[in-house]
């Protein structure tokens, strides 16, 4: 009984400590993203401008 207790809660722990290391990893993932979106936008209204007012 114990030994089975103690084979699930350390399952347990592993898949929590997996949920959270793969969460974390999407969030910083998302967070590049949003840097990237903006360095975009960024690029895009400095071509406009260049465009706009020429060499």
């Amino acid at each position: 009984m114990m030994a089975e207790l103690g084979a699930t809660l350390g399952l347990s722990t592993f898949v929590i400590l997996s949920v959270v290391g793969v969460a974390w990893g999407v969030g910083r993932v998302e967070g590049r993203m949003a840097g990237v979106d903006r360095s975009v936008e960024r690029l895009q209204v400095d071509v406009g401008c260049l465009r706009r007012h020429g060499p």
